[in-house]
């Protein structure tokens, strides 16, 4: 819902250096920054910078709760607390009004209610939080800066320090007016401590996921089960239909947006039966919206999404790609997202995005996450064969045959996603499945691999990227994968931790949509919600059929949502969204990427090997295309663009 920058003078800077002079530099400074990210609010924006000139917190709004100045931020308490929060917060009634005796609330705003909850519970605040949120909030009487993300990274919130100034942003290119350094962003489920104005910052984890041992018996029944998070996602999907604006939904071809609108329709419908408002006539006020691609495609979900819209008697709107539109949108996407994307299907969301925005709309409900947390990707169906499910053994196949299928699916999946290498999802690190409970999920996060890295990069040691990735979980949470979690719940959090926040959630979720003014909200990834389904089974997110001989991804969830859905979506197999791959020499995108990779912009980038590369370009569009050259091409041109923008400097050997 917004943009927000923090510049906090740290205690290298001596309090007769913040001058008056200081304070105006700040406040240009802060206000530039703003202005890089205007996108993401341009109803409004303010600047607060603290008595003694060492805080200053910026804010460029997207209003949609409290569409009155009561709802403006920078927030402020008369204890000396003082909040930029993006995002929203969803709580009951009942539960904000027990917070008045903490805080006297200026509006409506549901983010008014992290000031309330800090002085309520202290640093622990955001522990309390439900929704999508990044926090900066200064303690004037305590002198302590909080910085905090929600426990996904739906909201970006990113941090450097430069000059003596801890700096944060929701977007890195809101650094630039500071003369920023990169630095890594703030982890998901993390906050930031800086007391005392201290360079030495804490940051402490708030939340995890967590899964049941793999030992212990399930009780429950699959009706109740079903029942139980049929209840967990209709309360999701509620507190997210809570604004002062439009809403509107993207659907795809997928159960995940078809459930949540499906669920959604359900509520509005029983809510006007209760208040006596006109169902049929609110739901001309909704909109659904679509991006297709080549008609009759395998990419293209446009049907599937329409008759979804006619069962639920909403209105489609719907937009389709062409390579030019790619062409077009490539390189202001990619800026945008500031993260390199194998696929383009990011520029999809970006025009989707758009589409909505210029329909009037300010939020859309989306359906990431499910995937993550149901069992929906191919890669996740030899971990979950890879031991069998002792919590609720009613589905068991012949230990003979598990064997079996699971080397059957191991071999199957290693060519990777459509359009991948082998190459770059091979299985070789035996420390790596080791530590990760014997899981194949580290040789499957290529993303980052695409890449042939300049002979001069060995100077930092022959890394194995899987024994990389399976080192990133701390010591305690190894030992739970070693010995507690089930193969497949290690192989969904891996992902959850990784791909997830820094790929998904970033080129395909907050970046694209807050593009072009539009907060989105993805029910899914409701901490309700998702604490319960990371507590089922396995079985009951992916089920095998002894009579079909196959297996069921999300198996739980059809069930769940087949109330509210088509039944060729509660039968169908999963899709992911995906962007088309194969483009002819002489195109569109050709003529674009010949012209972003060139052997001077590769040269300037420094850390490739500048003959793969043009390899792999000739590749890409050589006879009828090598769709592996094609994403290692995008990746590429992506670096260039994002290089490009923000002045990034040739990387070079260490002069050690």
């Amino acid at each position: 819902m917004c943009g927000i920058t923090a510049a906090i003078a740290l205690d290298r800077i001596h309090q007769a250096a913040l001058t008056d002079q200081h304070r105006i530099r700040l406040q240009l400074k802060v206000a530039k920054s703003l202005a890089k990210v205007y996108h993401r609010g341009p109803d409004s924006h303010d600047v607060w910078i603290s008595d003694d000139n060492r805080v200053a917190l910026g804010f460029t709004r997207l209003a949609i709760n409290d569409l009155s100045g009561a709802g403006e931020q920078p927030f402020h308490s008369e204890h000396g607390v003082h909040a930029v929060v993006n995002g929203e917060i969803y709580m009951e009634p009942k539960e904000r009004n027990a917070l008045r005796e903490f805080h006297d609330f200026r509006g409506r705003s549901d983010c008014e209610v992290v000031i309330a909850l800090y002085l309520k519970y202290g640093q622990v605040f955001a522990s309390k939080l439900r929704g999508e949120f990044a926090i900066c909030l200064y303690d004037s009487k305590r002198k302590v800066f909080f910085a905090a993300r929600d426990r996904y990274g739906i909201k970006p919130l990113f941090w450097t320090i430069v000059d003596d100034h801890l700096l944060l942003c929701s977007e890195a290119k809101g650094f630039l007016p500071f003369d920023w350094k990169p630095k890594w962003d703030l982890r998901p489920g993390y906050y930031m401590i800086c007391s005392a104005f201290n360079e030495h910052t804490e940051r402490l984890k708030y939340w995890d996921l967590t899964y049941p041992n793999r030992h212990a018996i399930e009780k429950r029944t699959e009706s109740e089960m079903i029942t139980e998070l049929r209840d967990k996602l209709l309360d999701a999907v509620k507190c997210r239909l809570a604004a002062d604006v439009p809403i509107g939904f993207y659907l795809s071809g997928g159960i995940d947006s078809a459930a949540m609108c499906g669920m959604a329709m359900s509520i509005i419908e029983g809510e006007c039966l209760r208040y006596g408002y006109d169902f049929l006539e609110i739901k001309k006020e909704i909109k659904c919206f679509c991006i297709g691609f080549e008609k009759g495609s395998e990419f293209d979900e446009g049907p599937i999404a329409q008759r979804t819209a006619d069962m639920l008697g909403l209105e489609l709107i719907t937009d389709r790609m062409d390579e030019t539109k790619f062409a077009e949108n490539f390189v202001d996407a990619t800026y945008i997202s500031e993260h390199h994307n194998p696929d383009l299907n990011y520029i999809g969301k970006f025009v989707l995005s758009e589409l909505a925005h210029d329909h009037g709309f300010k939020v859309v409900l989306s359906g990431e996450g499910s995937d993550e947390h149901f069992g929906g990707y191919w890669h996740f169906h030899p971990d979950f064969l890879r031991e069998p499910d002792q919590t609720y053994p009613k589905y068991h196949m012949s230990e003979d045959k598990r064997m079996i299928v699971t080397s059957a699916l191991e071999v199957a999946s290693k060519p990777g996603y459509k359009g991948t290498s082998a190459n770059f999802t091979n299985n070789t690190s035996s420390i790596a499945r080791r530590n990760l409970n014997n899981t194949s999920i580290a040789s499957h996060l290529w993303t980052v691999t695409m890449a042939d890295f300049a002979l001069w990069t060995k100077c930092y040691g022959d890394l194995d990227h899987q024994e990389t990735r399976a080192n990133n979980p701390d010591n305690a949470t190894l030992s739970l994968i070693q010995d507690a979690w089930h193969p497949l719940h290690t192989s969904q959090y891996i992902w959850i931790k990784s791909i997830l926040p820094n790929l998904i959630l970033t080129c395909m979720g907050d970046r694209m949509e807050m593009a072009h003014s539009l907060e989105g909200r993805p029910p899914f990834l409701d901490h309700h919600l998702t604490e319960y389904v990371n507590g089922l089974p396995p079985n009951m997110k992916i089920k095998y059929d002894p009579i079909t001989n196959g297996l069921t991804e999300k198996w739980i969830l059809r069930e769940a949502a087949q109330p509210f859905i088509l039944d060729e979506l509660y039968r169908r197999k999963k899709h992911p969204f995906s962007a088309p791959i194969g483009y002819r020499k002489g195109g569109p995108l050709h003529v674009m990427l010949a012209g972003l990779v060139t052997r001077e912009n590769v040269e300037q980038l420094g850390f490739l090997d500048e003959k793969m590369v043009a390899k792999r370009f000739a590749d890409a569009f050589s006879g009828n295309g090598d769709p592996n050259a094609m994403r290692y091409v995008f990746t590429v041109a992506q670096w260039i663009v994002l290089g490009q923008r923000f002045g990034i400097e040739k990387a070079e050997a260490p002069g050690w």
